[in-house]
């Protein structure tokens, strides 16, 4: 399962992790047994002429010792195309019986033939996207929320600069404009009289 933030910039999901750091890639079956964990795939055959076959490199399941949420992540205007990705600082521990887990200290219990899917059970799922949320989406959405209002008031500062500059043309005194600015006679004069 994925998740995918309501601007569509953010795509989280579940890797299984092995001890050495490789990380499945994400695709199950194609003739793989449940028991083994894609982590690598390859394509035989010319792309112009045939369908091309693909070549899976596998490891047992047995040895996926926990799960990363990850991220992809891309541009806010542009085509949809990845611009970059994340992934979680902490692991998502396997743990080797159902009595171990403890989802609230990350710790999950997945059979060998459920390691790829781990993220088809509900609560697993939710554990995922809280994580993807608290770490990286929501910080990502409070961070461009925060460029659009800093935007917003750069265009604000400006159109607020422009008026005050005709309204001093039109005769308007510095007293008249800081007031209807909110400011001193003197803040305002200070502040558009170079202009």
């Amino acid at each position: 399962m994925t998740w995918v933030t309501d601007d569509g910039r953010h795509e989280g999901y579940l890797v299984a992790e092995f001890a050495d750091g490789v990380r499945a890639n994400g695709i199950s079956g194609g003739g793989v047994p449940p028991d083994r964990v894609i982590v690598a795939t390859t394509y035989e055959g010319d792309l112009a002429e045939t369908i091309p076959v693909p070549q899976h490199q596998t490891r047992p399941a047995g040895q996926v010792v926990g799960w990363r949420v990850m991220c992809q992540c891309y541009a806010p205007d542009g085509p949809m195309e990845p611009v970059g990705s994340w992934m979680s600082s902490g692991l998502l521990i396997r743990v080797p019986s159902p009595t171990l887990e403890d989802l609230p200290g990350r710790r999950v219990y997945a059979a060998d033939d459920d390691v790829v899917d781990v993220d088809d059970r509900d609560d697993v799922d939710e554990l995922g996207r809280q994580v993807w949320r608290t770490e990286h989406a929501d910080r990502h959405t409070l961070l461009d929320q925060l460029d659009r209002a800093v935007d917003a008031e750069r265009e604000a500062r400006a159109e607020t600069d422009r008026i005050a500059r005709e309204a001093r043309t039109a005769g308007s005194t510095w007293e008249q404009i800081g007031r209807a600015a909110g400011i001193t006679r003197q803040a305002a004069h200070e502040r558009w009289s170079a202009s």
